[in-house]
């Protein structure tokens, strides 16, 4: 009786093994130069199980992209769910929004960023990345649309419409730091939290 559930606790642990290493090797080298060899070595655990779980080396790359994606998405996403759901104004939500925009250098920020325009860099040669990528993209897009339509509802925005294409712009906006990262520069990290509030105000007319 004991069998079975132990059997899916260790393969459980091989598949947590698994993507821990595939992980780090993504964060050194990214998805073009990754080495599923060296994933074996470094990881201990054999080319069968990692076939079995992920079917190929591009199977392991798009579990480890889309997972650590979809948990900063949805970290993000909830965080900007609960400003706008105890904000009393459309003021307070473009501050936190300034704040959070502050933060957002520090931290697995700039990293996070990279990896997002690695992934999509891969995406253009992988059929499987790409499509794991786009429905990633469209489900998180659609609760941040969800959560504008909350902040009209309230009344503490105005957004223009179509949401998505709103939703859209915020979250390209956002990606998009990454030609400010690779400056290293204060000031105009500063200088672009600046003019993106701008964009933000201009986008959701916060009442």
């Amino acid at each position: 009786m004991d069998k079975k559930p132990r059997k899916r606790s260790d393969g459980l642990r091989t598949i947590s093994k698994i993507v821990e290493f595939a992980a780090k090797e993504l964060d050194e080298v990214g998805a073009v130069q990754f080495n599923l060899d060296r994933v074996i070595e470094k990881s201990g655990v054999s080319r069968g199980s990692i076939y079995h779980h992920f079917g190929d080396r591009d199977g392991l790359i798009v579990a480890v992209e889309v997972s650590e994606i979809v948990q900063i998405l949805t970290s993000g996403n909830e965080r900007i769910r609960r400003l706008f759901t105890e904000a009393g104004s459309g003021e307070e939500i473009i501050q936190g929004i300034e704040s959070a925009l502050r933060t957002g250098n520090q931290g697995r920020g700039p990293n996070y960023r990279r990896r997002r325009i690695a992934s999509l860099a891969t995406a253009q040669h992988s059929s499987a990345i790409a499509q794991a990528l786009a429905e990633v993209q469209v489900s998180e897009t659609a609760y941040f649309v969800e959560t504008l339509r909350m902040g009209a509802d309230k009344g503490l925005i105005r957004p223009h419409e179509p949401l998505v294409g709103t939703a859209d712009v915020i979250q390209s906006l956002l990606v998009g730091r990454i030609l400010v990262d690779i400056l290293n520069d204060e000031e105009r990290d500063e200088t672009w939290v600046l003019a993106v509030i701008e964009v933000f105000r201009a986008l959701l007319r916060p009442q």
